[in-house]
């Protein structure tokens, strides 16, 4: 009867993707390009909250996943609950949890918002896993402090005089609980929580959160994917022929899915790029398996200092977290330096030959290709 419903409801309010804006099929949570470039979240990268045994996260807060939290803290966007818990679902099975909660609302919040969004999440998961949800075991103060008006310190100073108890300890006494939030800021929220079931008896609490914020790494650097509005940043890095041609060509495969463009940043300055294809006619790469990266430059006055080794390994990284296990580059005949360069990052193996021109230049080069441990 849902699926009548949502398909009728899709004629007078179309579907959209919450992370875009696009309009999708009426039975899509999040579109086909989104679901490519949500920045999947490493376990390793996460320390458990205080209180917690182990935390889960499914994205970075970054890019389109902070859109996509966004649109579900406006009360719009439902759809990133939903496709988030089927995201954390696999991550959460090994936990053998007994019971799933979420961090509460207050209900002068929920009225306005019209849900709990954590609880919308907890729901879902509940659907995926087969573990049994209660949402009735903790509760928010009405008249606390908004956490997003607090700074990391005020969060941690705050987080546990909001919440309090409402269930007898017999709920949880003995049970291994999923505690599940929006978005793992400093992790006090989910602390203060878990140290409430962990005093009602609860054997253990598990985190899991569909975002995690990061802390920039002490460079000051930052590396996200560009979008095709912001082409021209590359003029910067590299005097192109043509520049107008660069960009329209770019803006063609990118709007089509088969490139991304990775850029460092120190500040607003761009230092570095990097270009990832999933798609080509050969065998440089092939989609949801091999990515051929290329255009791989960093800014003079910044080689030599760490710059090129970040920006490789995180694209890698991030591409290996979307199920590629495969990468090529090119490097051209007698630049040894540059093969040297790829050597270290694991190119080793010569598997083509290739000449291509572009803007007028003719080259020559190697095609070489790195397997990732289990590839």
């Amino acid at each position: 009867m849902s699926r009548i419903v949502d398909f009728i409801a899709d004629i007078f309010m179309p579907n959209r993707c919450p992370c875009c804006d696009r309009f999708i099929r009426w039975d899509e949570l999040v579109c086909k390009r989104c679901q490519k470039e949500l920045p999947l979240f490493r376990e390793h990268d996460i320390k458990p909250p205080e209180g917690c045994s182990a935390a889960v996260c499914a994205f970075r807060y970054e890019g389109i996943a902070k859109q996509g939290i966004y649109s579900l803290k406006n009360g719009c966007g439902k759809n990133f609950a939903l496709y988030s818990a089927r995201v954390l679902a696999p991550k959460v099975k090994g936990a053998e949890a007994d019971l799933i909660t979420c961090v509460p609302m207050s209900r002068r919040k929920k009225a306005e918002r019209g849900y709990n969004q954590a609880e919308l999440i907890a729901r879902e998961l509940s659907v995926q896993t087969g573990v049994p949800w209660d949402f009735k075991l903790l509760a928010r103060k009405p008249k606390s402090l908004r956490q997003h008006d607090l700074s990391a310190e005020q969060r941690r100073e705050f987080a546990p005089t909001i919440f309090y108890a409402i269930c007898e300890p017999q709920r949880v006494r003995g049970k291994r609980i999923l505690l599940v939030d929006d978005v793992h800021t400093t992790g006090s929220t989910l602390s203060a929580c878990a140290s409430l079931l962990i005093g009602l008896g609860a054997s253990d609490v598990v985190s899991v959160a569909v975002c995690r914020t990061l802390k920039k790494p002490r460079s000051g650097r930052e590396i996200r994917r560009i979008t095709p509005d912001e082409l021209r940043l590359l003029t910067e890095l590299f005097d192109y022929a043509d520049p107008d041609e660069m960009i329209r060509q770019n803006t063609r495969e990118m709007n089509a899915g088969e490139l991304d463009i990775f850029v460092m940043f120190e500040g607003s300055k761009p230092i570095g790029e990097l270009h990832a294809a999933c798609k080509s006619a050969d065998e440089r790469a092939e989609e949801g398996k091999r990515a051929y990266l290329y255009a791989f430059r960093i800014r003079e006055g910044y080689r030599g200092r760490g710059a090129g080794k970040q920006l490789m390994e995180q694209v890698i990284g991030e591409l290996e977290d979307r199920g590629y296990t495969e990468f090529t580059v090119g490097c051209e005949d007698g630049n040894d330096r540059a093969r040297h360069i790829y050597e270290g990052f694991g190119f080793t193996e010569l598997i083509a030959r290739k000449y291509e021109e572009y803007q007028g230049d003719g080259y020559e080069f190697g095609l070489y290709l790195r397997r990732d441990k289990n590839g």
